[in-house]
């Protein structure tokens, strides 16, 4: 379960791109981990997300055995059928994680932008990374930098 919400709170992506996220979506670049880019499922492949690939999220991919494709895969070694069963194994192990009941994975997602904007990345950056239109970053970008406490982010740097 650690493993859903460390590449959730790394990538910023939606649930139902998690589930479908597989090693065919990170393109290698040079002196860097790479970068995550895929057409998200909710704009129906019309938008793309490109993710830069942390520190954390290389080292999980590199333990993962060298046959397994998708990125994340249920308790039985499957892939999820699709992101509602990925929300009912982490509701199953949240009281165990210490994570309050009222969250969702999705939060994670709202983690991921709040570490992005903190690092200081522009609208633009910001946009692409999570896969919004201009219009829906911009007041996450402009609102957000001064009044997010630093307690609610685990890393002053860009990631």
């Amino acid at each position: 379960m650690s493993r859903i919400l460390t590449v959730a709170v790394e990538t910023g992506l939606r649930p139902g791109d998690l589930q479908t996220l597989s090693r065919n979506d990170i393109e290698p670049s040079k002196g860097e981990h790479g970068r995550i880019v895929l057409r998200t499922k909710k704009s129906r492949g019309r938008n793309y997300a490109s993710v830069p690939v942390t520190p954390r999220m290389a080292a999980l991919l590199a333990v993962l055995p060298a046959d397994q494709e998708r990125i994340l895969l249920s308790g039985d070694g499957k892939p999820f059928e699709n992101s509602d069963s990925m929300e009912r194994a982490i509701s199953h192990w949240r009281s165990e994680l210490g994570i309050r009941l009222e969250l969702r994975l999705y939060d994670a997602r709202g983690t991921a932008v709040t570490r992005l904007v903190r690092a200081g990345c522009t609208l633009s950056e910001l946009a692409t990374h999570i896969g919004w239109s201009f219009q829906h970053a911009a007041p996450c970008s402009s609102a957000t930098p001064r009044s997010i406490p630093k307690w609610q982010t685990t890393s002053s740097k860009r990631s």
